[in-house]
């Protein structure tokens, strides 16, 4: 999968798609695995989430770098990538949720510069949910170290009108995200146990019972991440959700 990422799609347009697709398999690959590695120990767990990561990343850097062609990295291999641009179908700031959670796991200052330095409104499009491009603008303020108190509250209040209108989605969790810019290590435990449980209830309901994203829940475990590793909060919280080897990691994976 690695060597593919380098062959191009049919069109030029199409390779952050392809490679945030590539992305989104090793995502899958690593909730297979916790499946029987619910502590996240297996090196191939590790793997998975390493190489998510730099697939994720990589789209939206051939999206965003100027010129013909980007030096990309990814499972060990550097080289040149074809540029493209943002197709907002294929980038959202939905996805850009998920390549930040996997920076925030896996470690990498790197792939964190590189996404907090993507303006929430080029992500902005019909393919993109209010709510996503509020909690982008929310996250982004805070891991910048710039005032998040005003986006952080407009984020909240977009994620209860999206809720309340399609109850049946899951929704950026937002009041977690809160106590981490309130600073609130037992306020953040606290909306930890809820963000677990409402993650438990979406996926023991209806169609998604048999969803392979129910295993871990992979923003809930990036903040939990940020919160241990960063800002030395103890996490009390015990729970199958939270594959704890990888939560009490120290350095990139």
């Amino acid at each position: 999968m690695v060597e593919n990422a380098w062959t191009p799609p049919a069109s030029r347009k199409r390779i952050p798609h392809s490679l945030a697709w590539d992305g989104w398999k090793q995502v899958l690959r690593f909730q297979f695995r916790a499946e029987s590695d619910p502590q996240g120990r297996d090196p191939r767990s590790r793997e998975a989430l390493e190489l998510a990561s730099e697939f994720y990343a990589a789209a939206f850097r051939t999206a965003t770098a100027p010129g013909e062609t980007v030096e990309i990295t990814i499972g060990g291999r550097t080289a040149p990538m074809t540029t493209s641009s943002i197709e907002p179908e294929d980038l959202s700031n939905y996805e850009w949720h998920h390549a930040i959670a996997l920076a925030l796991i896996t470690g990498s200052e790197e792939r964190r510069g590189l996404l907090l330095g993507i303006d929430p409104d080029a992500l902005a499009s019909e393919w993109c949910a209010p709510a996503h491009h509020a909690f982008h603008v929310a996250l982004r303020a805070y891991l910048r170290d710039e005032p998040a108190r005003p986006a952080m509250d407009r984020a909240l209040a977009a994620v209860r009108n999206a809720a309340a209108a399609q109850p049946s989605t899951l929704w950026p969790f937002t009041v977690l995200l809160s106590q981490l810019v309130a600073g609130d290590r037992d306020g953040f435990v606290a909306a930890l146990v809820d963000a677990l449980e409402e993650f438990r209830e979406h996926y023991t309901a209806g169609d998604e019972q048999d969803s392979v994203s129910k295993q871990v829940p992979i923003d809930i475990l990036a903040l939990t991440c940020h919160a241990h590793r960063e800002l030395g909060w103890e996490i009390p919280v015990v729970s199958g959700y939270l594959p704890a080897a990888i939560v009490s990691m120290e350095h990139e994976i």
